[in-house]
């Protein structure tokens, strides 16, 4: 009996052990091409991230975002190294709602996506340009009692991201510094590290009021389609020393194995699949010119249509061409 006991007992243990495995058993190198097959999520139709372009996306005119507790209220975090990112466990004073959104939403993570170098490490794409880096703020919605939960409802999570650019030429990010500068106390999968007193507000970039907003999923297992994503055009700035302690500081394994640098930790680009992304910023131009109001630009137009006498040239000024949103 006490043999069968035991038997039993260690076929247990041995099978969490392995579902722990397998579920951390996923990583960037071997590609997320793969990942479908132990995740079938992965392999779903509103997955993230995917390519912006500026132009081709819907101008949705709403109400702000508004952050609740991210600008006056400190928190006492922990940071942690999982093997796949630094991850930053926020205590859930802060949170998001406004913008369409239904209900409020509650911060409980931060993580990081970087390359290792400046030509990558963005998991979303704007306009045909990489950054260094992605940051993401993870909320669950508060209908659940936790993200877990909330993780398996369409809506039941949002992310707010931020592309982060760096330079030579750029001072340290002094709204940053606490996070990076204990980076180095998680070198290895497993450490934590206790992070005091600091705000939400170090994530802001300088211009809040633009941004893209679309439904997608998380983008590592198990890439559940229940997120509202919400990306900032503009980016924030970091130097190149703060950078370097991202690529130089952290390994993806335990202390005991072998070091592997951990960095280029992004997905690959996923299909939109006919999903619509709003913009909540208007410039009604293209980027080149988008200095210049449509007015502006029909007159200049107007000016050229005096020595064009085509019928078709007006037809694509005022039809073809015209901005969606007048």
């Amino acid at each position: 009996m006490e043999k069968t006991f035991w038997m039993v007992y260690l076929m247990a243990t041995f099978s969490a052990m392995l579902f722990v495995h397998l579920v951390s058993a996923w990583d960037y190198h071997n590609e997320s091409k793969n990942w479908a097959k132990e995740y079938p999520n992965c392999g779903g139709r509103l997955q993230s991230p995917i390519a912006i372009e500026h132009k081709f996306t819907n101008y949705k005119k709403t109400s702000n975002l508004i952050f609740d507790g991210y600008l006056d209220t400190k928190h006492n975090a922990t940071i942690m190294n999982t093997g796949h990112t630094v991850v930053i466990e926020v205590n859930g004073k802060s949170l998001v709602y406004g913008e369409g959104l239904k209900g409020k939403y509650i911060a409980y993570e931060i993580h990081f996506h970087w390359g290792m170098n400046d030509i990558v490490g963005s998991e979303h794409m704007l306009n045909g340009h990489r950054f260094p880096m992605e940051i993401h703020i993870l909320h669950y919605s508060e209908k659940y009692p936790n993200s877990e939960k909330a993780s398996k409802y369409k809506g039941g999570l949002l992310v707010v991201a931020y592309f982060v650019k760096n330079d030579k030429s750029y001072a340290d990010n002094e709204d940053l510094a606490d996070v990076v500068k204990n980076v180095k106390m998680v070198k290895f999968k497993g450490n934590r590290y206790p992070v005091i007193s600091w705000k939400l507000e170090a994530f802001f970039p300088v211009n809040q009021t633009c941004y893209y907003r679309y439904e997608g999923s998380l983008t590592y297992p198990p890439c559940w389609e229940t997120v509202i994503w919400v990306i900032f055009k503009d980016a924030l700035q970091i130097s190149s020393g703060q950078m370097n302690e991202f690529r130089t500081n952290l390994d993806e394994l335990d202390e005991s194995a072998v070091r592997i640098l951990m960095g280029n930790n992004f997905r690959p680009l996923q299909e939109l699949n006919d999903r619509i992304i709003y913009r909540s910023c208007d410039p009604v131009m293209s980027d080149v010119t988008s200095s210049l109001s449509w007015s502006a630009v029909l007159l200049m137009l107007c000016q050229v249509g005096i020595f064009m006498d085509n019928s078709y040239f007006w037809y694509l000024v005022l039809h073809k061409y015209r901005p969606t949103e007048w």
